[in-house]
């Protein structure tokens, strides 16, 4: 058998390392199975770049062109242009998506490497699933949150509570707008039973109606109407929507309580969900901050 002069070597960070021998003078990158090299992953382009064997006379072996990629193609510690010719020696490293290529000498394989038969090369989407996971975990954390503040309002503690309640609720939309991926367009589904526990710390004859509703923007997804008397009762309700994260998502929680018959006290919390921006997960300390917060106003 024949062996090419060049290799290219495609490593994944979860996975083997794979070879594909060099047999013409150019080499199509990207997701589309017309590509030489299939990459099949989200941050890679339908034709993300191409390699080409530069001529003899050139300083480096190589020539890459990065296609109009939309998440580039990056080498040196930099994202190359696009659409501009850029020189590569061997041995030299270049980033795309989550995959490093090499062009390298084409060697006898070894047991650390896979010849690359045409399939496509898969790497795991990890960061889209923390994404969606992120999502779940703090749109439960909005709504345990909001739980507490039932309980600050049937403590009769309610101007401590619009303060508080509105403090946190600028936080958590100011937290949340930092939190969601640039450009996501997953469709999720969120299902969430969360125990609320109503409490009345009185001895005298004392009735209470607490309505709880939870809308996703603006279409209600829950609501529940409970009696409440003398006593503590907790309240399961499933909250269960399809969110298209291309958009900006509103959750608004509302609280209706009604004493003795009495005007009901509202509490409305919107929580703006924005794809636009993905910055630090809110760490633990925060969290605790906002419920220890709530907690001194019980």
């Amino acid at each position: 058998m024949i062996r090419t002069k060049y290799a290219l070597q495609i490593r994944t960070d979860q996975g083997p390392v794979y070879e594909h021998p060099l047999r013409g003078r150019t080499l199509a990158i990207g997701r589309l199975p017309d590509n030489d090299v299939v990459l099949d992953h989200d941050a890679v382009s339908d034709h993300h770049l191409r390699i080409e064997q530069a001529p003899r006379d050139a300083d480096a072996p190589f020539i890459l062109m990065d296609l109009d990629s939309q998440h580039g193609t990056h080498c040196r510690g930099q994202r190359l242009p696009a659409q501009t010719p850029v020189a590569i020696q061997l041995e030299e490293l270049v980033r795309v998506g989550p995959y490093t290529l090499r062009l390298a000498q084409n060697r006898p394989k070894s047991a650390d490497t896979l010849p690359l038969m045409g399939d496509p090369v898969s790497a795991s989407p990890s960061r889209p699933s923390n994404r969606l996971l992120w999502l779940m975990t703090t749109a439960a954390l909005a709504l345990a949150l909001i739980s507490l503040l039932i309980n600050v309002v049937l403590a009769l503690k309610l101007s401590q509570v619009a303060r508080v309640g509105g403090e946190i609720a600028t936080e958590m939309e100011a937290v949340f707008a930092q939190t969601l991926a640039e450009g996501i367009t997953l469709e999720i589904d969120i299902s969430q039973t969360i125990p609320i526990s109503v409490n009345v710390p009185i001895d005298e004859e004392f009735s209470v109606q607490v309505q709880h509703d939870v809308s996703i923007n603006e279409v209600v997804q829950a609501a529940v109407t409970i009696p409440v008397i003398n006593r503590a009762v907790n309240i399961d309700i499933p909250v269960h929507a399809t969110i298209p994260l291309d958009e900006v998502v509103t959750v608004r929680v509302q609280e209706t309580v009604g004493f003795n018959e009495e005007i009901p006290v509202e509490m409305t919390v919107p929580i703006h969900l924005d794809p636009e921006a993905l910055g630090l997960e809110p760490t633990m300390e925060k969290i605790q901050d906002w419920l220890a917060r709530l907690r001194d106003v019980l």
